[in-house]
């Protein structure tokens, strides 16, 4: 028997610019892991949409895994940096300074 691990999720509330295929958008972080995040405030993109996720000065690049509603979960091609990903659990002043 397989099994699949969830890698820990981290909560957050981060505000972020989201480019998807038929433009760009406003979104939430809801959760983060080093894996990918669940965003609300995102429609119109179906499952393997790539999108691109632009904090500050910097881009995560993912594919969407799965779409509830307004709410999507990506998976990332490359992982956030440990920093990164603290950031974006603690808020834009960390990225910032």
């Amino acid at each position: 028997m397989i099994k699949h691990f969830r890698r820990f999720r981290h909560p957050s509330a981060f505000h972020l610019v989201v480019k998807t295929p038929s433009g760009s958008c406003s979104a939430t972080v809801v959760d983060i892991s080093a894996g990918g995040a669940q965003l609300k405030n995102v429609t119109g993109v179906l499952h393997g949409d790539k999108l691109t996720l632009q904090v500050l000065d910097i881009s995560l690049t993912g594919f969407v895994r799965w779409t509830r509603g307004d709410k999507v979960g990506i998976a990332f091609t490359v992982p956030p940096t440990p920093e990164l990903l603290d950031a974006l659990r603690k808020g834009a002043r960390q990225i910032a300074n």
